[in-house]
């Protein structure tokens, strides 16, 4: 599981540059047509795993330079698919210091948007789900537990959907080898019957 806390493993790989441990990232997800473009922010690297058979183990000072893959820890809010900028990098070309150009009382202007050097990937499409069931836990206690796992499951795999409504849980896939494969994994490595 690594070093990150809550189990989340980040797989990147560097196009240009190097990139460390403890370093600032932006993070951009990209466009969905037909909806409002989500605002970069910023997280911060907590830690890169070392990837040996089965087993993740931490790397004291640890980077990786252009061509590489790297696993990373301590990004909470990345998905597959999202473009990860070094922080510094993204400041260049914003003018002197790092300040925009922007008018300050145009507020329908980003200065995401504004900046040649930002640049976001096409990131990853995913089909949509063709097989929906519903699953339940054993217990109410049990419940709460499924659910953050299926949503943790869901962050990884972006095929994956999971509605929750008043009478169920419902578990969307590309087909039943998917959902088996799924249920597997939430008893395997969540412990859940």
């Amino acid at each position: 599981r690594g070093g990150s806390g809550d189990g989340r493993v980040v797989f990147a790989r560097v196009y240009s540059g190097k990139l460390s441990s403890g370093d600032t990232v932006k993070v951009i997800s990209p466009r969905v047509p037909g909806e409002k473009p989500h605002e970069p922010r910023n997280e911060r690297v907590g830690g890169m795993l070392e990837l040996a058979g089965g087993r993740f183990d931490n790397i004291q000072d640890a980077m990786a330079s252009s061509g590489e893959v790297c696993a990373l820890v301590g990004l909470k809010s990345v998905v597959t698919g999202d473009t990860l900028l070094l922080a510094s990098d993204s400041n260049r070309g914003k003018g002197k210091k790092g300040k925009t150009r922007n008018n300050k009382n145009d507020s329908t202007r980003s200065n995401f948007e504004e900046t040649p050097s930002n640049v976001c990937l096409a990131g990853v499409g995913s089909p949509k789900p063709v097989l929906t069931v519903r699953v339940e836990a054993e217990s109410t206690e049990q419940q709460a537990k499924l659910l953050e796992a299926l949503n943790l499951l869901a962050i990884e795999d972006p095929s994956l959907r999971v509605e929750e409504t008043s009478s169920a849980t419902l578990l969307s896939g590309l087909g039943e080898l998917h959902i088996e494969v799924v249920v597997d994994r939430l008893r395997r490595e969540h412990g859940l019957p």
